[in-house]
């Protein structure tokens, strides 16, 4: 059976994991901490079955072919666990993570270890994390925690402190760039405007890629523009941008609004992230005074927070819209 290998660009952060192994300085505690959209569940998986694997070659790689490698990747060990959110915008409660602590106290059934991986772990409510951190100060012993989390500052300082933090940084472009070519049909420039799109995270390029946001998101400026020069009906629009993902339509409006005000200060406009619309940028901002571009992204950031409560979408887009027809 295959192993589902690490992707390219976390061979440094692999080398760590490997080196602390070896020389048997693991911690009890890891803390995976990075932007979302680089992997870091691929490779806490992989490590995962590494430590289970009952004839790793070398200690470099799980065989994939013993029993403990067979019932892993069936998802059946009973050394390990993978602990998320039930559905996306939930948080993680305390029972499953009571059940946690409970699981890692339990005899091993084969290598005489217990891992468990919570991924998402900022989600955590505050009754969790109180649960979690009585685990983390009296660890069972022969048992591996690994938090995986895109906003480790959202985490308690208390459980950041007991935990060893491994960071994964951004990979080099042509490397991000291989792989998506290697990955997808697309042209070259696409995956370049992707990734640009993306802050350099193949992941998130590579779904944006798949699920036509590229082309979406061409769309949507079109349609701001014409609701700025009056031709088009900001009620309609938010109609039809219900459809997308509300987190990447704020993100995408937040990024244009930043571009706007960045296009003031900077004539040669090289830091502009929207680089491909440029031009449509300048015409939209040459409308606006600069703190009426300063008010706007103010409510895209308002709405970003309301976006995580149970909040009337179309309304919120609504407002949104409504405000760049009024300066």
């Amino acid at each position: 059976m295959s192993v589902l290998e690490p992707y390219p660009w976390q061979t440094t952060e692999l080398k760590t994991l490997l080196t602390r192994r070896k020389n048997k300085t693991l911690p009890h505690a890891l803390l995976f901490s990075g932007p979302a959209g680089l992997g870091k569940n691929r490779l806490a998986q992989y490590f995962a079955q590494l430590l289970l694997c009952m004839h790793s070659d070398a200690q470099r790689r799980p065989c994939g072919d013993c029993k403990s490698c067979m019932v892993y990747r069936g998802d059946a060990h009973p050394d390990y666990r993978f602990i998320m959110p039930s559905e996306k915008g939930n948080v993680i409660g305390i029972d499953a993570i009571r059940a946690v602590g409970e699981f890692l106290g339990l005899k091993s059934q084969f290598q005489g270890i217990k891992i468990c991986i919570v991924t998402e772990a900022d989600t955590m409510n505050r009754a969790a994390a109180n649960s979690l951190l009585k685990t983390l100060e009296e660890p069972p012993p022969d048992s591996y925690l690994i938090l995986v989390s895109a906003r480790p500052a959202a985490l308690p300082a208390t459980i950041r402190s007991r935990c060893q933090v491994l960071n994964f940084g951004l990979p080099p472009q042509q490397l991000a760039l291989t792989w998506l070519v290697q990955h997808t049909q697309s042209a070259e420039a696409d995956l370049r405007l992707a990734l640009q799109m993306a802050n350099g995270t193949p992941l998130k390029a590579l779904a944006w890629i798949e699920q036509g946001f590229l082309e979406a998101r061409a769309e949507m400026f079109k349609q701001l523009e014409g609701i700025v020069a009056g031709r088009s009906d900001p009620v309609a629009v938010a109609e039809s941008w219900l459809k997308l993902s509300l987190n990447e339509t704020l993100y995408w409006l937040y990024s244009w609004t930043t571009d706007m005000i960045r296009s003031r200060f900077d004539t040669e406009m090289s830091g502009l992230q929207n680089q491909d619309l440029r031009e449509g940028l300048c015409r939209i901002a040459s409308r606006f005074q600069l703190p009426g571009l300063y008010r706007r992204l103010d409510l895209i950031a308002q709405a970003f927070q309301m976006a995580a409560t149970q909040v009337n979408k179309q309304l919120l887009l609504e407002e949104l819209l409504i405000s760049w027809t009024v300066e």
